[in-house]
C-alpha cells in the first residue's frame, strides 16, 4: 500500500494511516489548512474528489457573502426538496421526479442571474408554472403567496360557463369566503347556484358570465 504520510492533496495534509474497510477502501487521518482534522478515503484524496474538510466549498460560496442572502436560501431549499430524502417536502418533489435543470444545479451564479433578470425581490417565492414540470427557466417565475396558493396541485378547480378557476378564485369573484363556497358544494348545491348567489356587483356578474 502506498504511504501517503506527509503528502498534500488540495488543502489536506496526510498525517497517518487510519485503517481500512474491506480490501479496497483505505482511510487516512488528515489535517486541513484551516486546522480541522478529518478522515478521508485514499481514493478520494488521489482523484481530487475531496480537497478539504469542507471549508473549500464554504469559502467558494461565501466569497461574496452569497450564502447569507435570502436568494441563496431559496436556492438551497429548492435543492433540498428535490434531492434530500429526509426533507419533509421530498415526497412532493423529488419522489415525484421533480428535479432542477443542470444549468442551475451546477452553477448558482446562473440561477442568481436568472432570478434578478426575471423580477426577483424579497417576499417572492419561486413558483413552477407547470406543477408537474421541473425547476428550469422556462417553467419558473417569481410569485407572491396568493399566486402560489392558486397554483397548488391540491387546489379544487371548478368550471362554469366555460371558465375554469380554483375554488378560492371563484370565492373571491363572488365575494364570499372560500370555506363558505366549499360548504355549499359539500352540501349538494349545484355549481351554478353555488357560484352565482351573493354576487356583489355587475362587474363580478360579467366575470362569471
Amino acid at each position: 500500500m502506498e504511504d501517503l504520510t506527509g503528502k498534500k492533496f488540495g488543502r489536506l495534509t496526510v498525517v497517518n494511516y487510519f485503517g481500512n474497510k474491506g480490501k479496497t477502501k483505505y482511510y487516512w487521518n488528515c489535517v486541513c489548512d484551516c486546522g480541522r482534522k478529518s478522515i478521508v478515503q485514499r481514493g478520494h484524496l488521489k482523484n481530487g474528489k475531496i480537497k478539504s474538510c469542507g471549508c473549500f466549498h464554504i469559502d467558494k460560496i461565501t466569497k461574496h457573502n452569497k450564502s447569507r442572502t435570502k436568494l441563496y436560501h431559496v436556492f438551497q431549499c429548492m435543492k433540498d426538496r428535490c434531492f434530500n430524502k429526509k426533507s419533509l417536502l421530498y415526497k412532493y418533489y423529488g419522489e415525484r421526479g421533480i428535479t432542477i435543470c443542470n444549468k442551475w444545479l451546477k452553477n448558482y451564479e446562473l440561477f442568481q442571474q436568472w432570478a434578478y433578470d426575471n423580477g426577483y425581490k424579497s417576499g417572492l417565492s419561486i413558483d413552477r408554472i407547470n406543477n408537474n414540470g421541473n425547476y428550469e427557466p422556462s417553467n419558473c417565475r417569481w410569485a407572491n403567496a396568493k399566486t402560489q396558493n392558486n397554483n397548488l396541485r391540491s387546489n379544487r378547480f371548478i368550471t362554469l360557463n366555460g371558465k375554469t378557476k380554483t375554488l378560492t378564485q371563484w370565492a373571491e369573484i363572488i365575494g364570499i369566503k372560500a370555506m363558505t363556497l366549499t360548504k355549499r358544494i359539500e352540501n349538494g348545491w349545484d355549481i351554478e347556484k353555488a357560484l352565482t348567489v351573493k354576487v356583489l356587483n355587475k362587474q363580478k356578474r360579467k366575470e362569471i358570465a
